[in-house]
């Protein structure tokens, strides 16, 4: 007796259902992205909106008074760190905190950990915003970069969440049949992480630039810097 064969409509009927249960993004780094996105924003601004959050607050104190920026003196005044850290990175910073904050259940990951993900993730984030900066990206903007690699590979967590069993198939697939991991995903779900990816995208709303990322085929990348990818 031979199991039901699911058809690639319904796992991504099914791949659809999980989404829309996520939960949404925080209403703080809603409001953050919005305000960040009038061009007439203001240090004062943001102040208002991230001064209602303690969590984030903490962070962005936290950040601008880490190794990375050296400061001489610290710095206490939230709206002192908004100046010096700027708008991009106050934005970005918001919405990786939230994005960490939904993606924390541990039972969602089954066919690779949580800690795998997360390592690779902030590997790509890193090396993104290094290649940035070797191509000439303004240091103000390179945070984007980052943040878009920290979340490229969203889209995996609902194929693996939803069959973890197959998922596990189409990671031992990569080095069985030497194909990359989108190409395993699309012969076997009939969709790849990097649409699953774009739907997440839609659901927040997140900026264009980002949400093209996650729709992307990024492998590229990831081959070019000897990335490996689980």
């Amino acid at each position: 007796m031979t199991g039901k064969v699911i058809t690639a409509e319904q796992r991504l009927k099914t791949i659809h259902r999980y989404i829309s249960k996520m939960p949404s993004l925080s209403t703080t780094v809603t409001k953050v992205m919005e305000t960040c996105n009038n061009p007439s924003v203001s240090p004062n601004d943001l102040n208002r909106v991230i001064s209602l959050d303690p969590v984030l607050t903490g962070q962005v104190i936290k950040l601008v008074n880490s190794a990375y920026y050296s400061l001489v003196n610290e710095v206490t005044s939230l709206t002192r760190a908004i100046i010096m850290l700027g708008i991009n990175t106050i934005k970005n910073l918001a919405l990786s905190l939230s994005v960490m904050g939904v993606i924390k259940d541990r039972d969602a990951f089954r066919a690779f950990t949580i800690d795998e993900f997360w390592s690779h993730s902030i590997c790509v984030g890193v090396s993104a915003k290094l290649i940035a900066a070797a191509a000439g990206v303004p240091a103000n903007e390179s945070e984007e970069y980052f943040v878009a690699g920290l979340l490229h590979d969203l889209g995996k967590i609902p194929l693996n969440s939803c069959y973890p069993e197959d998922y596990q198939n189409t990671v031992k697939a990569v080095s069985t049949e030497s194909i990359p991991l989108y190409v395993a995903e699309q012969n076997l779900f009939g969709v790849n992480h990097c649409r699953v990816g774009g739907i997440i995208a839609e659901k927040w709303t997140l900026n264009r630039n980002i949400a093209d990322t996650l729709k992307s085929i990024i492998s590229r990348t990831i081959r070019a810097l000897k990335i490996k990818s689980f």
